[in-house]
């Protein structure tokens, strides 16, 4: 698929919809990973085990691409996260910017930083 319905996909269906059967379709047979834990291989399966893991803490887990930008091999996203710890009931709201790369129509690397947590990006800086 293309970066366009690629993105759309892992965001919508995957990581919005809890569509778990579609991760083999968006990533790669290993999938590497730059960010705040480190840089590792993770397969299909410990994904979508980490996915579940992050629905299961966060209730009504919400995904927004607020800017999104593609290359022939690279997608750039500035996403937010929204929902609701399960734990204390309390709004969670993350940002950050990633960059992933795309071998054969598959997400294959990533590189993620994100803001504090409760930090909002959309959030206008001059009212």
């Amino acid at each position: 698929m293309d970066s366009m319905e690629l993105m759309r996909v892992w965001t919508d269906e995957v990581w919005n919809a809890g569509n778990y059967d579609r991760v083999a379709d968006c990533l790669g047979e290993t999938y590497l990973r730059h960010d705040q834990l480190g840089n590792r291989a993770v397969t299909r399966d410990q994904a979508t085990a980490q996915i579940q893991g992050l629905r299961d803490r966060v209730q009504d887990l919400h995904f927004w691409v607020d800017d999104f930008t593609v290359a022939p091999n690279r997608i750039w996203v500035r996403w937010r996260m929204t929902g609701t710890s399960a734990e204390s009931g309390e709004p969670v709201i993350r940002s950050g910017l990633q960059v992933y790369r795309v071998t054969d129509g598959r997400l294959a690397e990533t590189w993620a930083a994100g803001a504090p947590d409760g930090d909002d990006w959309t959030a206008p800086l001059i009212p």
